[in-house]
């Protein structure tokens, strides 16, 4: 897919890495979460449903963060802004991060379609570059999202840092493997007289991703203490 358009295939793998992340994340003896998780991943695969995902929370500002969630009697009221979203504009759900109290943090599978009220997208502030991952700026003003919505609380727990680090290392791999496709293709049309001498280079890197999904997909334990 990256042969043919990079920003379309980075636009997939924002899709791709938060449903990975989910679905490989180890939740040990929780079976009532496992049990979640497995009908939301079914829903997702027989509807279709595309997944977009804002990153992290943390703010430039020292102890500030970029979202807040405050609760109410039907579930939260969702406030703030992700500077750059990949898929905006066609996801049918966003797993959007934000503060619930002074040490922990919330995840929430938003949906975005229809469109809630109180949410807006704006133009990146990277401008136009990659239409085709439909990027956007989205703007939270007091989104209501209901209680079953809260996915998974985080705090400074080492479980916690675990799902993150999952998530990053999820994102680095398909990232790095939709750079690949467009660089295999680049190299076959416009510099086939190099591409002997760079085919063994592309081999490694290829190799290597391919060794860090089996460790991603591999077999799943409960995490240690």
């Amino acid at each position: 897919l990256a042969g043919v358009s990079l920003s379309l295939s980075i636009g997939l793998t924002m899709h791709l890495y938060a449903l990975c992340a989910l679905r490989t994340f180890p939740l040990g003896r929780a079976w009532m979460k496992r049990f979640r998780r497995a009908l939301f991943l079914r829903r997702i695969a027989r509807e279709r449903l595309l997944i977009a995902n804002v990153g992290g929370n943390r703010s430039a500002m020292p102890h500030a963060c970029l979202r807040r969630a405050v609760r109410t009697a039907d579930g939260y009221a969702l406030s703030g802004i992700a500077p750059f979203m990949s898929l905006a504009t066609v996801a049918d759900y966003a797993v959007v991060s934000a503060r619930l109290g002074d040490t922990e943090d919330g995840i929430f599978a938003v949906r975005l379609r229809p469109r809630p009220r109180g949410l807006a997208f704006r133009p990146p502030s990277f401008g136009a570059l990659m239409p085709a991952s439909c990027t956007r700026r989205v703007e939270f003003a007091e989104v209501c999202v209901p209680r079953a919505a809260l996915i998974h609380r985080t705090d400074d727990s080492p479980l916690c840092h675990r799902l993150f680090t999952l998530q990053r290392a999820w994102l680095h791999f398909l990232t790095a493997a939709a750079y690949l496709g467009a660089s295999q293709e680049a190299i076959r049309r416009h510099f086939p007289a190099a591409a002997g001498e760079l085919k063994p280079h592309l081999a490694t890197a290829f190799q290597a991703s391919h060794l860090l999904a089996n460790a991603l997909t591999g077999p799943q334990h409960p995490p240690g203490p």
